[in-house]
């Protein structure tokens, strides 16, 4: 090996930040030192010529191997050691030594810096990083550092909480933290962190994820770029905080909105409806009034023509065809008279007081009456007695329930065509309640009909010949809320119609 050969001068001359020492490699005899040696040792020049440069370590034989390595390695090579002053004290050192030769004669030089205060610093840095450490691993979000290409650097051991990846799964993934965001917003955050090496911040993006036991849950992210003293960006910093339990939130309230405005709909569907019974009221009170007006005014005048036709009927000289034609005008003026009843009964429906009836043997009657009523017409009746003997004996308003029923039976008469079946089936939905489902197989009620079936005078009979007054359906619902229940139809065009009677009663 050749070593460069270089003036003495050069060896242990000039100013420097750094103790120079130098010795002859054949006897580690020190030939001269720089004036930052004799402050560094405390020793002067003279006093350090002559003396083994092994001696300025507490380990001599350590600085021994130390220098025979740098004879083997021209390289400067640099240790960190430690050193004794003139009066004794040790010092913590930064070494580095070089050979070179002068003439024929090999040297070292020791380059020596006192490392107190780089030690001091370092431990300064340490403990800076271990602070950092601590705040930052125990963070309760999670928090990750990505370097300006967007790879990550750094992730706190939060992220295994949240997310179910180790910070060693996570370091070692690609493309973090793509691949357990949710499918459907991996391109946000694609995009997000895109932005972010371009500068940008924000706030409160929310996103889902999918966890390692594949659940999914709801996070908000916050970013902002990293900057040098410079201003220069050298990355990105990222924390994530759990929003499942304000998504929830999110979702109940968003469920009882949507409840409140159902309940606020239904409300205003109530209103209208009590608006229009208000209106059917108020009309009904005015019906009323006029049905007692005609009647009072009606009745005394029909009275008086009922007798006239019965004196002109007993008379012999009265031609049969005469008497023919008198008998239609008397059941024209009876009907007057049904109708005026009717009227009456509509708008001021009196109740009587509830009574012990059979209900299977009122019910045959009534049914009798009915096919008499609608002959020649051929139409069957079935009756289903549910739970019979809970619903045979009861205490009831007889003659307004009889009448209900005759009205909803022969109205299910008129509605079905011949060879068909009615049915009619009993049962209690509570043990202080009786219904009665009248079930016919005529064609339906239109819809634009149903809600104008209960209303006076309407009917939905367009033959001439069977149109009624349109106050069975009226007179119907007035008994039943009278008696404190209710009629409610379910109608099927092309299928029939089936009316079912609900009104409380005794055992």
């Amino acid at each position: 090996m050749t070593l460069p050969s270089l003036p003495p001068n050069l060896l242990i001359g000039g100013r420097s930040s750094f103790a120079w020492v130098t010795a002859r490699l054949s006897d580690y005899a020190i030939i001269g030192c720089n004036a930052e040696a004799e402050v560094l040792y405390g020793i002067n020049a003279a006093e350090l010529v002559g003396r083994s440069i092994l001696e300025l370590s507490i380990d001599p034989e350590s600085s021994k191997r130390m220098i025979d390595r740098a004879v083997t390695d021209p390289k400067l090579v640099s240790w960190r050691r430690v050193h004794r002053r003139a009066d004794g004290t040790p010092f913590l050192a930064h070494v580095g030594f070089s050979i070179c030769e002068y003439q024929g004669e090999t040297f070292v030089t020791k380059c020596v810096q006192d490392a107190s205060e780089i030690t001091a610093a370092e431990r300064l840095l340490n403990e800076s990083y271990e602070r950092f450490r601590a705040v930052a691993d125990y963070t309760h979000d999670w928090e990750a550092w990505l370097d300006s290409s967007g790879g990550l650097v750094w992730v706190n051991p939060a992220v295994e909480r949240m997310t179910g990846y180790s910070v060693q799964e996570c370091m070692e993934m690609k493309e973090y933290p793509l691949p357990f965001i949710f499918m459907e917003d991996k391109a946000g955050i694609a995009e997000l962190i895109q932005g972010a090496k371009k500068g940008t911040s924000g706030n409160d993006f929310e996103f889902r994820l999918v966890t390692k036991n594949k659940s999914v849950r709801w996070f908000a992210v916050s970013w902002q770029a990293l900057l040098d003293p410079d201003g220069r960006q050298i990355g990105i910093r990222m924390s994530h905080r759990d929003i499942g339990d304000r998504k929830r939130a999110e979702e109940q309230l968003r469920m009882q909105s949507m409840q409140l405005e159902e309940l606020a709909r239904a409300r205003a569907e109530k209103i209208v409806e009590l608006e229009q019974r208000k209106l059917g009221m108020e009309k009904l009170a005015a019906l009323g009034t006029m049905a007692a007006s005609v009647a009072h005014e009606i009745n005394n005048p029909i009275a008086g023509i009922k007798n006239a036709i019965r004196l002109v009927s007993e008379d012999g000289s009265v031609s049969p065809r005469s008497v023919q034609i008198l008998g239609m005008v008397n059941q024209e003026i009876n009907r007057i008279s049904r109708i005026l009843q009717q009227m009456n009964q509509l708008c001021r429906p009196t109740i009587a007081v509830p009574q012990r009836v059979t209900l299977s043997l009122m019910l045959q009657e009534v049914i009798q009456s009915v096919t008499a009523q609608c002959s020649p017409k051929k139409v069957h009746v079935y009756v289903e007695q549910f739970d019979a003997e809970e619903t045979e004996h009861l205490s009831l308003c007889e003659l307004e329930f009889r009448q209900i029923i005759h009205n909803l039976i022969l109205n299910a008469f008129e509605a079905s065509p011949d060879g068909s079946t009615v049915q009619i089936d009993l049962c209690r939905p509570s043990p202080k309640q009786l219904a009665v489902a009248i079930r016919d197989r005529g064609e339906g009620i239109p819809p634009e009909q149903l809600p104008h079936i209960f209303e006076p005078f309407f009917t939905t009979k367009s033959d001439y010949r069977r149109a009624g007054s349109g106050l069975g359906l009226a007179i119907s619902r007035s008994l039943a809320q009278a008696l404190g229940g209710t009629i409610e139809v379910e109608t099927q065009i092309g299928h029939g119609s089936c009316f079912t009677l609900i009104i409380p009663t005794d055992p």
